[in-house]
């Protein structure tokens, strides 16, 4: 540890020791430290507490610290650095606050820009993904990061790749309001390259803010560096404020639907922003180049599967676990289950429908009973597609909605192959919502399964009015164009003349 640390083999709260100093920032310093008696190692950050004078309230502001930590502490998403514990403390005969928390090992997304340079836009869009998902889940418990940036990420490698965990949640707000409560000045206390119009104005904020803050921190990643920047603080907020976001260069190659996605991320005025972390999401998924599921962490486990380490199902009292036995028990049991499944290939085989051959012509109608969608028939949206396109959904011009039956009944065309219709609206960036649930923002791919032939979609844009239009499979020319028309009375929300009501703390 630095010469002359006060905490240098310290045992803080009676069971945390002291090992080294791994980090020091604008709000405190974090030490690698041994729990004890369980040797577990632990992070444990010392809050730096901002010079606010003397008319602090120690009582009420430790209740409103204990108070957050408390929240932070439920918080359990895999993504989310995991709080074990928090308290108060005297460091040099000063009174501030710590917090014990999980022990990541890898560097914050800060380093990795510093050593590598931009990301890829896949690696980007994962890595932002995995962020959001963290902050869907506290601001679904009502925490608001509020100091969200490549600093407090962490980056990590895991068996499964790649992986984030989330830092800080909660501090900046303990922060804030004791600044709020504390100044007469305007103080602020915050990042200013990642801080939202409305944090700066001191209005009330929310999980849009964060949402804010995500989208300079995605823009980062993509170019190297941030999209409001300069020296001077004060300079810097003010371009949050009044300046418009500027394009994204030739050699950054950000395909132009993920660059509507920083750009709402990145709109000033709140309400025009993603409403939720859900939509981000949605909208973020075709970008991340993954096949599959999310992640093997969003499958909720019934608990009886995991009560028990993988493996080791339970047993009947009084039964001895024996290698030979098992594999002697399973053998058995394999070769029964052969020959059943066997016996029962044969009978239906044996007992079958003769089925009539499939017509060479892939485009032709079935002959016989029905159409081969039924009323409200066709595949759902599926939300998770990875390759920029989602299926059309149900129901919404499903082809032969009627309920055929029996011979001579009406019949529908069966498709080749799926279908995609590229939609795009003026101006781009509009939510695409198909059977009412956001799919992603324009410019689009809408996918349609076979047997499906058109589909409902609402553009929805803050400042302009919703529009509704039916997307045909057979359109020829394979793209849709739709114009948003403003909606009255809405206009980009007004600026203040800069500097005003502003102070920056120093």
């Amino acid at each position: 540890m630095p010469a002359g640390d006060p905490l240098a083999g310290a045992v803080v709260a009676g069971k945390y020791r002291m090992v080294e100093l791994v980090a020091r920032g604008g709000m405190g310093r974090i030490y690698r430290a041994e729990q004890l008696p369980l040797g577990r190692e632990v992070a444990l950050k010392i809050l730096t507490r901002p010079v606010l004078g003397s008319a602090l309230d120690e009582t009420a502001l430790e209740k409103r610290f204990l108070l957050e930590a408390a929240t932070c502490a439920r918080l359990a998403h895999p993504n989310t650095v995991s709080v074990y514990d928090y308290g108060s403390i005297d460091v040099g005969g000063d009174p501030t606050f710590y917090i014990v928390m999980e022990l990541v090992r890898g560097r914050t997304l800060a380093q990795v820009l510093r050593s590598e340079g931009p990301f890829t836009p896949p690696r980007a869009a994962r890595v932002v993904y995995e962020i959001t998902r963290s902050l869907r889940e506290a601001h679904a418990a009502g925490v608001v990061h509020r100091d969200l940036k490549p600093s407090n990420v962490m980056l990590m490698q895991t068996d499964e790749g790649e992986s984030v965990k989330v830092l800080d949640f909660g501090v900046a707000k303990v922060l804030a309001q004791e600044a709020e409560s504390l100044t007469t000045d305007g103080s602020f206390v915050g990042s200013p390259r990642y801080t939202a119009p409305e944090q700066i104005r001191q209005q009330p904020v929310d999980g849009r803010s964060d949402l804010y803050a995500l989208g300079i921190v995605l823009w980062e990643l993509l170019t190297g560096a941030a999209p409001f920047s300069s020296n001077e603080p004060m300079r810097t907020l003010l371009m949050h404020l009044n300046d418009p976001l500027p394009p994204f260069l030739p050699r950054h190659q950000v395909p132009a639907g993920l660059e509507a996605v920083v750009r709402r991320l990145l709109e000033k005025d709140p309400a025009a922003r993603y409403p939720d972390a859900d939509a981000l999401l949605a909208a973020l998924r075709p970008f991340r180049a993954v096949d599959g599921p999310d992640s093997t962490l969003d499958v909720v486990l019934p608990m009886e599967t995991v009560t028990q380490p993988t493996g080791m199902g339970t047993l009947p009292p009084g039964t001895v676990r024996s290698g030979g036995l098992l594999v002697a028990a399973v053998g058995v049991a394999g070769v029964v289950a052969i020959f059943l499944v066997l016996a029962a290939v044969g009978v239906w085989w044996l007992t079958r429908d003769p089925v009539a051959p499939l017509p060479d012509d892939p485009g032709a109608v079935l002959a016989g009973g029905g159409s081969t969608a039924g009323a409200g028939g066709g595949a759902s949206v599926d939300a998770g597609g990875s390759n920029g396109t989602m299926p059309a959904g149900s129901g919404a011009g499903a082809a032969g909605a009627g309920a055929g039956g029996g011979s001579g009944g009406t019949t529908a065309p069966v498709l080749a192959a799926p279908i995609e219709v590229r939609l795009t609206s003026d101006p781009a960036g509009a939510e695409v919502r198909i059977d009412g649930k956001a799919v992603g923002v324009t410019p689009y791919t809408v996918a349609f399964p076979l047997g499906e032939t058109s589909a409902a979609v609402e553009l929805v844009r803050a400042g302009y009015k919703r529009r509704t239009v039916t997307v045909e499979a057979a359109d020829p020319d394979g793209a849709v164009a739709v114009s948003l028309e403003r909606a009255e009375g809405k206009r980009p929300p007004a600026q203040p003349p800069p500097g005003d009501g502003l102070r920056m703390e120093r």
